[in-house]
């Protein structure tokens, strides 16, 4: 663990400007796209009585699936970086904020994805490779936020529900369109020579995306979004359910991948720019056409094994 706890010390936590628990969450956790920076009555609500039990606050968010596929974006790496780590951390900087207003502090449940995507067969990997990405990703989460990070399986979830694939088929036969189409370049920049050769597009590959994205929403047995009773199982009925894409619905709160937005950390390669806490997600083929403007080293930690950890860019030649 030390090669992982010498490159942490390159972070710097940043201290927050709020002066109560709700500023802080609603002003600096929360991002500013969407409906960012808004006072949501439901997730003020569910703070209200967690406080009132004094217990922690419990997130949850729907993020971690696997290295994208194509070379030109992670360049064949199918194990978590410094993209996933600078995640991570960031959660564990959101926990750390909420613990200086309020001690109970808080927890974050990852609903992980991949498996939940085979469901629906859209992108290129394996089984065993996502199983290996989920655990080394589990391994980075407990390190930087011990019992605070939990990872849940999002396919073990659905599966619950015996009708899914119905659903799932349902929804995807009444998408128009307008409906998918802005997924496409998503797609298109995930799509493997295997899948074109066996004559997947882009389009299908963006209406499934959809389409099973609505369906983990679809009605449960007592009438409910799968997601959500099952985290009221888990977590209890007041937890904050996030999202990292940006979403427009009242009980969602929208967070950031990094301090800054930033592409998702499995569409690239994780660049730590140097002397700072900044983490630049780049796709592969971008770095290589750079690297010679750039003074790039690759990070070696040797508790993550002997490849490469993602980049630094050390600044100037």
């Amino acid at each position: 663990m030390s090669g992982l706890v010498r490159l942490l010390d390159n972070y710097k936590n940043h201290a927050p400007r709020s002066t109560d628990l709700k500023s802080f969450i609603f002003h600096e956790v929360q991002s500013g796209r969407g409906r960012g920076r808004l006072v949501l009555p439901h997730i003020a609500q569910n703070i209200d009585e967690q406080v009132k039990k004094d217990l922690p606050l419990h997130f949850a968010v729907i993020a971690i699936a696997h290295k994208n596929p194509r070379n030109d974006q992670c360049g064949g790496s199918i194990v978590p970086d410094i993209a996933e780590l600078g995640f991570l951390y960031h959660l564990k900087e959101i926990i750390e904020g909420i613990q200086l207003f309020y001690p109970p502090g808080a927890t974050f449940t990852i609903l992980t994805e991949g498996g939940f995507y085979r469901r629906g067969g859209i992108f290129d990997v394996e089984a065993e490779v996502i199983k290996n990405y989920e655990s080394h990703i589990s391994y980075l989460a407990g390190v930087i936020g011990e019992s605070n990070i939990k990872l849940f399986s999002l396919e073990e979830i659905v599966g619950r529900c015996p009708n899914f694939e119905d659903i799932f088929l349902q929804i995807r036969a009444s998408l128009n369109y307008q409906e998918f189409a802005p997924y496409f370049s998503v797609m298109q920049r995930s799509i493997t020579e295997k899948q074109e050769n066996a004559g997947i597009t882009p389009e299908e590959m963006a209406k499934s995306y959809v389409a099973l994205h609505r369906a983990k929403h679809a009605a449960s047995s007592v009438g409910r979004s799968l997601i959500y009773e099952y985290l009221e199982e888990v977590l209890g009925p007041n937890f904050i359910y996030c999202s990292v894409t940006g979403s427009n619905r009242l009980e969602v709160l929208n967070i950031d991948i990094f301090n800054k937005p930033s592409i998702l950390p499995q569409h690239g390669i994780g660049v730590l720019q140097g002397g700072t806490s900044k983490i630049v997600v780049t796709p592969f083929s971008e770095l290589q056409l750079v690297a010679d403007e750039m003074n790039l080293g690759a990070i070696i930690c040797q508790d993550m094994g002997p490849l490469p950890f993602g980049a630094i860019n050390f600044g100037g030649k």
